[in-house]
């Protein structure tokens, strides 16, 4: 695809790259859970807020169909909290991953039953998140902006939040850290002779200077990078709103790479002129729509179901439907003079025939700024409020998806001039 655009992006969901005056770090995926990458390994952290109870799962490692849970409470007998995929369910097992005494088993189970039911409602809802999330990405479109608010925005996002270094805190560390360096037998003797003693307290001094200094050079290097980083931007914006393509161009690329976005996609663009974008959106195959779906039976237990092919069919439309809503909302929120984008969608999928990748456009429509925001998202199905954006798209009741010939950016160009 690439030949035919000036720039693709590649959008990763929930992943999110955060500077301060420490360093970079990546945090990936919702509120309420993480995943962490260390030297031991990759894990998933969740827990239930005030319930003193939650599990890490080893991601990268471990018995199969078997998740591997710690509790933050002290359990009664030596057992480790396990979730199976195979059976859907909760239990306990020793250290070594063995079954534990049926009495030990009901007695953990009695004294954490409260708890167990949080989780499993935490499991059914993290199993149906996967879908919830595909169908209602159109639900919340990114709303219109001015250009007053998009530079608040620039101002907020480059406001050093940090602290500057405070000299007498760094006093208290640095004299912990001599302190830690020496015996406490030494500790003892240095205090009794007041020549070590003042000797001591000139190199809590002179370290403290020189630490001091270090993170104030530090402090005033971050707040005049942001400084120039809100320079940067707002003279973007306003060459932008000047006209400019270019402009427009860098804008658009910087920002679709901070996109929020539950699918795993390629972005590529070209401004075709102030007001009119051109966007083509590589899609997942049928394949990635979630096949399950649970729910907790009377007896607390999950249960998980498995999706009907018609379901599934009409879920991906939802998905790649609503993918297309949302994009054009997010690149109208991003360019106030914008008040048209021609967005298209295509996936890639091996050819049974010859084995090598085919691709083919789903769809293809001619979305304006002013239909688009008078829909109400919550209430259509996104593939049918396409009627709205001249579609150029092949699908039958079911949304079975025919390969259609996309709008080309050579038949945009010429309708804009005419128009």
């Amino acid at each position: 695809m690439s030949f035919r655009f000036q720039k693709r992006v590649s959008v990763a969901p929930g992943v999110r790259l955060n500077f301060s005056k420490r360093g970079i770090s990546t945090t990936v995926g919702r509120q309420g859970a993480s995943v962490s990458l260390g030297k031991k390994g990759l894990y998933g952290n969740i827990g239930i807020p005030g319930s003193g109870l939650s599990y890490r799962s080893r991601l990268d490692k471990g018995a199969a169909g078997q998740r591997h849970y710690e509790s933050t409470e002290k359990l009664p007998y030596d057992a480790n909290l396990v979730y199976d995929d195979s059976s859907h369910s909760f239990t306990f097992v020793d250290r070594m991953g063995d079954e534990l005494p049926a009495n030990h088993l009901r007695e953990l189970k009695k004294q954490n039953a409260s708890k167990l039911k949080e989780l499993y409602k935490e499991k059914e809802r993290e199993i149906n998140e996967q879908t919830t999330k595909l169908l209602e990405i159109h639900h919340e479109l990114s709303p219109p902006k001015t250009v007053s608010e998009i530079e608040n925005e620039i101002r907020e996002e480059t406001t050093v939040t940090a602290s500057p270094p405070q000299r007498e805190e760094i006093y208290l560390r640095e004299k912990a850290k001599l302190e830690n360096e020496t015996s406490s037998f030494l500790k003892v003797l240095r205090f009794l002779s007041p020549k070590q003693k003042d000797e001591f307290n000139e190199r809590v001094k002179q370290q403290t200077i020189e630490t001091f200094n270090n993170e104030q050079a530090s402090y005033d290097e971050l707040i005049e990078l942001a400084k120039q980083e809100r320079t940067y931007r707002i003279d973007l914006l306003h060459r932008m709103m000047a006209g400019s393509l270019e402009a427009m161009d860098e804008w658009l690329t910087m920002m679709l790479e901070k996109l929020d976005f539950p699918i795993d996609t390629d972005i590529d663009f070209q401004v075709l002129g102030p007001k009119t974008v051109y966007v083509d959106v590589k899609l997942p195959p049928l394949q990635v729509v979630p096949v399950s779906k649970a729910s907790i039976l009377k007896s607390g237990k999950l249960k998980i179901e498995r999706k009907s092919k018609k379901q599934q069919r009409n879920h991906y439309a939802k998905m790649v439907g609503g993918a297309a809503l949302y994009l054009s909302s997010y690149i109208f929120s991003l360019l106030p003079n914008c008040d048209r984008i021609v967005l298209s969608g295509y996936t890639i999928e091996p050819d049974p025939v010859t084995g090598h990748d085919n691709e083919w456009y789903l769809y293809s429509i001619d979305v304006d700024r002013e239909t688009l925001y008078t829909l109400k998202m919550r209430q259509v199905h996104p593939i049918q409020s396409f009627k709205q954006f001249h579609p150029r798209m092949d699908a039958t009741k079911t949304y079975i998806f025919k390969p259609i010939t996309p709008y080309e950016p050579e038949e945009i160009t010429v309708y804009e001039k005419q128009a």
